[in-house]
């Protein structure tokens, strides 16, 4: 069974430009985990503007894992969303915050097996 292991904020102060602009947090871990990572829009804010649009969005940026004793790091493109994410033997996971013409926060969500087990006996 897995259990939220860790809980993080990631906030962007917003822009009024047309340009996207990026924020990340690296979350690492003391030794390779498996994990399941969610990542959530908690709230936003939009600059309306005539001659523009705005983005907002959450992903995973980027992770590192193990495989065979060597290990790998996995790069996500732009413009994707992978918001939920299981990674075996995990040693550090990236979120990135993309925001354009406003402003938004989001939640970082770590789960991991749990050593407890319970019996109904």
């Amino acid at each position: 069974m897995k259990t939220l292991f860790q809980t993080k904020a990631i906030n962007a102060d917003g822009t009024a430009e047309s340009e996207m602009r990026y924020v990340y947090e690296q979350i690492n871990l003391d030794q390779p985990t498996d994990i399941l990572v969610q990542v959530h829009l908690s709230s936003m804010f939009i600059n309306q503007q005539t001659n523009s649009y705005w983005n907002l969005g959450i992903t995973v940026d980027s992770y590192e894992f193990e495989e065979n004793g060597a290990k790998k790091t996995v790069n996500v493109p732009p413009f994707s969303a992978w918001n939920n994410l299981e990674i075996s033997k995990c040693s550090w996971v990236k979120v990135r915050l993309e925001y354009q013409n406003g402003g938004c926060s989001g939640i970082i969500n770590i789960f991991k097996e749990s050593s407890l087990k319970l019996s109904l006996e």
